[in-house]
C-alpha cells in the first residue's frame, strides 16, 4: 500500500482531494494499492512552511506497516509545503508529486510585492464577503479565466485559518528550494503542470534540468488546477508514475 498524503491549495481543505483516490483505483492495473491521506494545512504559531513540514515529518516518523510506504503529493500552495517536506525529510518519502509548486526565489523588490499582496488577501480574508473575496481570487490571470472545479467545503472556509495562511505561508517570505533540492538525495518526484500554464510550465522546464530526480510532466487540457481541471488525466499520470517508482 502507498500512503500517498495530499496537501491542497489556497482556499480549499482537505475536501479537494474527494474522489481523487477512487480515481487513482480506477488507473491501478499495476503496483500497490494507492490510499490517500488527505492533510489540514493548518499554519504554525513561528517558523512559517519549513516549521509545518518539520512537524509533518515528525508526525509521520514511525514507521508503515508492513510493506507499505508513504508519497506525498502537493498542489501549489500544497506543493511548496511538499517541497519543504521533501528537505526536510527526503528519506521519509518513496515518491512525491508536486502540481503547479513554487519553488520560491526572486528579487527582494518582488518578494516585498508578494508579501504585500498576500498580507492583502489576509485583510480580505477576515473581512470581505465571501463570494466577492473567492470570485476575485478564482479571477486571477494564472487560473487562465477557467471555473474553479475544485470542491469547497458547503459550510465556508475557516476565515482566520485562511488569513493566517497568507500571513504565514506567504512565498514573499520563502527562501529560494532550488540549491536545496538540487542537493538533496531525493526520491523520485513527477512535476506537473498544465499546457495553458506557460509560467509554471516554465519553471517545470526549470527544476526537471536543475534537480536530476525531478521529471515534468504537462497535461494537455489543463490550466493551474491540473487535478481539477482534468481530473481523469491527472489520476492516469500519477498512478503511472507511483506504479513505475514505487515497486510492489
Amino acid at each position: 500500500m502507498v500512503n500517498l498524503h495530499c496537501l491542497h491549495g489556497t482556499f480549499q481543505a482537505p475536501g479537494a482531494w474527494s474522489g481523487f483516490e477512487a480515481r487513482l483505483a480506477e488507473h491501478g492495473r499495476a503496483g500497490k494499492a494507492v490510499r490517500v491521506l488527505a492533510e489540514e494545512i493548518d499554519p504554525p504559531a513561528t517558523g512559517g512552511a519549513g516549521a509545518w513540514a518539520a512537524a509533518l515529518c515528525r508526525r509521520l516518523r514511525t514507521p508503515c506497516g508492513d510493506g507499505d510506504t508513504r508519497a506525498l503529493l502537493g498542489y501549489s500552495l500544497g506543493g511548496r509545503l511538499a517541497m519543504h517536506a521533501l528537505v526536510t525529510c527526503p528519506h521519509a518519502w518513496s515518491a512525491a508529486v508536486l502540481v503547479s509548486a513554487h519553488p520560491g526565489g526572486g528579487s527582494e523588490e518582488e518578494r516585498a510585492a508578494v508579501r504585500r499582496r498576500d498580507a492583502a488577501w489576509a485583510d480580505r480574508s477576515r473581512g470581505d464577503r465571501w463570494e466577492e473575496l473567492l470570485a476575485d481570487w478564482d479571477a486571477q490571470a494564472v487560473f487562465g479565466g477557467r471555473s474553479n472545479r475544485a470542491p469547497r467545503p458547503a459550510d465556508g472556509l475557516d476565515r482566520e485559518r485562511c488569513a493566517r495562511t497568507f500571513e504565514v505561508f506567504s512565498r514573499g517570505m520563502q527562501a529560494d528550494l532550488r540549491p536545496q533540492l538540487a542537493a538533496m538525495p531525493l526520491p523520485p518526484v513527477l512535476y506537473v503542470t498544465g499546457a495553458d500554464d506557460a509560467r509554471y510550465g516554465a519553471l517545470g522546464e526549470e527544476l526537471a534540468v536543475l534537480v536530476p530526480e525531478i521529471t515534468h510532466v504537462v497535461v494537455p487540457g489543463a490550466g493551474h488546477r491540473v487535478p481539477w481541471d482534468r481530473p481523469d488525466e491527472f489520476a492516469a499520470t500519477v498512478r503511472h508514475f507511483l506504479g513505475e517508482v514505487v515497486r510492489p
